[in-house]
């Protein structure tokens, strides 16, 4: 078996925390038994739910914890292609131009990150007439 078809990447761009967790517990609703890697990137964050599953499963899946529409796209077209499978559902760990990396995933534990809201601290003195 393909070792892509051994898990699900979903890749979450400029997300905001509660969505991040918000896909995290589905993924672990829907799967109990699967482990989830979670990675931080530049851009947002990449999920690896390892649990095996049919070709056809993969783009329902991924489209269900809402990730890039972009990719998603680009799978539906090579999953056309036989050729083309083994590039379905691709996840770079690390990305490169001109020959530095401007890209890494990092370690990411969802639950000891600060939560940062939009609130602000104090009251604006505005308020205080």
């Amino acid at each position: 078996m393909n070792w892509r078809r051994r898990r699900f990447g979903v890749d979450l761009d400029n997300c905001t925390r509660v969505e991040l967790l918000r896909v995290f517990f589905n993924a672990r609703y829907y799967f109990p038994d699967a482990e989830v890697d979670v990675k931080k990137t530049r851009k947002g964050y990449h999920l690896r739910i390892y649990k095996s599953h049919r070709l056809e499963q993969n783009l329902d899946v991924r489209r269900a914890l809402l990730d890039d529409p972009t990719r998603i796209k680009f799978d539906e077209m090579r999953i056309m292609h036989p050729e083309l499978h083994s590039w379905i559902d691709t996840l770079f760990q690390c990305k490169r131009q001109n020959g530095k990396v401007i890209s890494r995933e990092e370690p990411c534990n969802i639950f000891a990150e600060a939560f940062a809201t939009q609130l602000p601290s104090r009251k604006p003195s505005s308020f205080l007439g």
